[in-house]
């Protein structure tokens, strides 16, 4: 019996069970400082009541720098072009791997 282990490898190398964990690690990763930079800035002091009004007015000034505290989008072209960060070993007919690794070419 053989037992498969699908992984995913975040940007800074941990890997996840699932592409959902990975992808929500590494927008942590690069969003959260980002984020909480953005707030020390424009919502000091901590102990101050915002109102609606003023939280959009703050954000929708700031939205370009707000932006930049988010990773940028990917398209599915982007992804499909991007170099998959764990090659699976190519098998023969018979199953076993000929030690290449897809991309490899016997030379």
């Amino acid at each position: 019996m053989v037992s498969r282990i699908a992984a995913w490898e975040a940007k800074d190398g941990t890997v996840h069970k699932t592409r959902e964990e990975a992808d929500r690690h590494d927008f942590e990763q690069f969003a959260t400082p980002r984020l909480r930079k953005f707030q020390e800035t424009h919502f000091a002091p901590a102990d101050r009541r915002w109102t609606a009004d003023e939280v959009y007015q703050l954000l929708l000034k700031n939205a370009e720098e707000l932006s930049r505290c988010f990773p940028p989008r990917t398209t599915v072209l982007t992804e499909a072009l991007a170099v998959p960060s764990v090659q699976r070993r190519v098998r023969d007919g018979n199953g076993k791997g000929n030690g290449l690794e897809h991309g490899d070419h016997a030379h």
